[in-house]
């Protein structure tokens, strides 16, 4: 389902001590990808078009990563073009159409030049398929985080000490056993 929540968050959950870097940059893309697999769900589910291919562009189409547990998760084809910043190609296909410099689509469709292909592999959509439903779950405890006016609440632990989100990942380096500061 499509998230239009002002107030969710964002954030890791499930992280270990032995989580890594890479671990964490595996889950953004990973997410990126599980959202378009998800908003294409979406668009099935409201149309009745048989859709074969996704033409994926943008930056974040460069990373062969994404775009191939992309076609994984949806069991399509997915094209990258040669040239992916298409907003500003399109914007000019548009109106060169409308100016009659191109007088069909199909001409426009000749122009566009695809770099990779990525097919779906459908073993890999079984292996991710726990991996998405923790996703989605994750993604559910992370809508309406910040109902209300939370972010200026104050927590109080049993110290008696307030905690707020402005001072709340301060740390305080303490003393050493002799009395000097750790630097």
């Amino acid at each position: 389902p499509p998230y239009n929540d002002g107030s969710a968050a964002s954030g890791f959950i499930g992280m270990k001590p032995s989580t890594t870097k890479a671990h964490l940059v595996r889950a953004v893309l990973e997410s990126l990808a599980f959202r378009t697999a998800q908003l294409y769900s979406c668009v099935l589910n409201e149309t009745n078009f048989a859709f074969h291919t996704i033409r994926l562009d943008g930056g974040v189409s460069n990373n062969d990563f994404i775009a191939q547990l992309v076609a994984d998760l949806t069991g399509l084809r997915v094209e990258r073009p040669v040239h992916v910043e298409m907003s500003s190609q399109g914007c000019a296909h548009i109106v060169g159409y409308k100016l009659g410099i191109w007088k069909s689509k199909d001409q426009l469709k000749k122009l566009r030049k695809i770099d990779c292909v990525f097919n779906p592999r459908p073993q890999m959509k079984k292996a991710y398929e726990v991996t998405f439903t923790r996703w989605q779950d994750a993604v559910k405890r992370m809508c309406g985080w910040y109902n209300g006016d939370t972010a200026s609440q104050v927590i109080s632990d049993s110290s008696s000490n307030s905690v707020t989100p402005q001072n709340s990942f301060k740390v305080s380096a303490g003393r050493r056993k002799n009395g000097s500061i750790p630097k």
